[in-house]
């Protein structure tokens, strides 16, 4: 974690000189530029930026029809406003979007698209995708729902799917790909799901230095590659290899992965839990890449508050003149402290 000390005016031009930054805000009165998130989408043009503020009311649902990346406040924010930016269903029918630390109910996507990222957000109900996806990576989420939690359509067309560093409360559903399935990559996630982590026709998967704790990995899954697992507390531990066309090795069946704070007879997703390892804990430095399996390990980045990457306010103060009167025509100097989360 690294600590700035940045100008109120720099905390909102973050981006280059060649893309736009707006602000959304529908609290009352809005401080921001824009009271929707579907009239900023409309001011904006392809390679901007949103930033919508937490409220506590609903932003709703809309659509995201330019190439933008659009940035929440983290599904829990660690400050003493405890508002977050919560949405309904995010539509996406452009290229080259990214949805970063929302509160959301949905993500949902169809046609021929590519470079869909999906970081740091609460998930309530799924991320469905029909059509022809290429370059799709979901990131560091929560999956709240017990259901179907990724919906990647049986008859779409998928290449490079990374779905990484994620907790999951319920499935991955339906990932067959029958149009064509290409580098689907499950990696370092946490399923915690009472009964199992896949359902439907799933196929073509490379499942690697994953913790399944209280979910079965076997189910449904066929033509995959499962390596470096932990399964625990799951009504089948074991790991499907040499059956139904399924490859793998070096997973650990029914053994304690060792939460630092987890109920050892599982639970599902909780901000008091602590997701990292303990130090005795064999998922250490044993993963296929010689990391951690698991959320701390990989290449992605969970946060389980969903604090996206930016700068985050964490203190302002009047630096000049003493008591912050300032007269007309004179000058206010402020000190704003600011964190970065990787």
């Amino acid at each position: 974690m690294k600590t700035l000390l940045l100008t109120a005016f720099s905390l909102v031009c973050l981006n280059s000189a060649q893309a736009a930054v707006f602000t959304v805000n529908n609290n009352v009165p809005s401080p921001g530029q824009y009271t929707s998130v579907s009239a900023a989408i409309t001011a904006a043009a392809n390679g901007d930026t949103i930033y919508v503020s937490a409220s506590p009311y609903n932003y709703n649902g809309f659509t995201v029809n330019k190439e933008l990346t659009l940035i929440g406040s983290g599904h829990k924010p660690q400050n003493v406003n405890t508002n977050v930016s919560i949405v309904d269903n995010i539509a996406v029918t452009a290229n080259n979007v990214n949805v970063i630390g929302f509160n959301l109910n949905q993500v949902n996507g169809s046609g021929t698209r590519t470079n869909l990222k999906v970081e740091r957000c609460l998930v309530r109900d799924k991320i469905y995708l029909d059509g022809n996806w290429t370059n799709v990576t979901l990131e560091g989420n929560v999956f709240q729902s017990t259901g179907n939690n990724f919906n990647p359509y049986y008859y779409a067309a998928f290449n490079g799917i990374t779905v990484k560093n994620n907790v999951f409360n319920g499935t991955i559903y339906d990932a067959y790909g029958y149009s064509g399935m290409n580098n689907f990559l499950i990696k370092n996630n946490l399923f915690l799901n009472a009964t199992q982590a896949f359902s439907g026709s799933t196929r073509l998967l490379t499942i690697n230095n994953n913790i399944f704790y209280r979910a079965n990995p076997a189910n449904t899954v066929t033509s995959s590659s499962f390596n470096n697992n932990i399964s625990y507390q799951c009504a089948n531990n074991a790991f499907p290899i040499g059956s139904s066309s399924n490859t793998g090795s070096g997973n650990m069946p029914n053994i304690d992965p060792l939460l630092t704070s987890f109920p050892s007879a599982g639970d599902y997703f909780s901000y008091t839990h602590d997701y990292t390892l303990q130090s005795s804990s064999p998922a250490k430095n044993a993963g296929t890449d010689g990391k951690d399996i698991g959320l701390t390990g990989g290449d992605g980045y969970f946060q389980k508050f969903g604090i996206p990457p930016i700068p985050q306010m964490r203190h302002l103060s009047i630096v000049s003149p003493a008591g912050g009167v300032v007269n007309p025509g004179g000058t206010l100097q402020i000190k704003v402290i600011s964190t970065i989360r990787r």
